[in-house]
């Protein structure tokens, strides 16, 4: 599925900032390899997102609070329950909703879309996908002022 053009412009100006910019280098490269492999998103979790989360208060969050957000946003677009389903790539629908149906690539293009919106509602803004970039006082403040608002209104 080709990417949203807005997120695939936030790649593409990350790329513009990064020291690794070759074409076969790695989005989220990892300097501690010296671009080599990518972040390892394990490491990442426990070194940032995990201690961001509880520095601002939303509490213990990880990838799979990501994972939450994006099916909760995307539930928010009124996205066929098919196209949720592929978007999560959960293998059996029932994980999802229990609702049958083929998604149409069109109907997945408009509704990851609309996510991306939601969630990059500005642009020239600080942008989530840097995350991994910045230093952690602006991850602190990304997740602390934007999802962990949100997770927290979710509860």
């Amino acid at each position: 599925m080709p990417l949203d053009p807005v997120l695939a412009k936030v790649l593409l100006n990350w790329r513009r900032k990064t020291r690794f910019k070759n074409p076969e280098d790695w989005v989220f490269a990892s300097p501690f390899v010296a671009g080599r492999k990518p972040w390892y998103p394990w490491g990442v979790e426990r070194r940032h997102i995990i201690p961001a989360g509880i520095r601002c208060g939303t509490g213990r969050i990880g990838w799979h609070s990501f994972r939450n957000t994006f099916m909760t946003l995307l539930d928010e677009t009124r996205a066929p329950m098919k196209v949720q389903q592929e978007l999560m790539r959960h293998a059996d629908i029932r994980t999802t909703m229990n609702v049958y149906g083929k998604a149409m690539d069109e109907s997945k293009r408009k509704a990851h879309g609309k996510v991306v919106r939601l969630v990059l509602p500005f642009e020239g803004g600080l942008m989530p996908l840097e995350v991994f970039a910045i230093g952690l006082k602006e991850a602190e403040f990304l997740v602390g002022r934007k999802l962990g608002k949100y997770l927290c209104n979710l509860a």
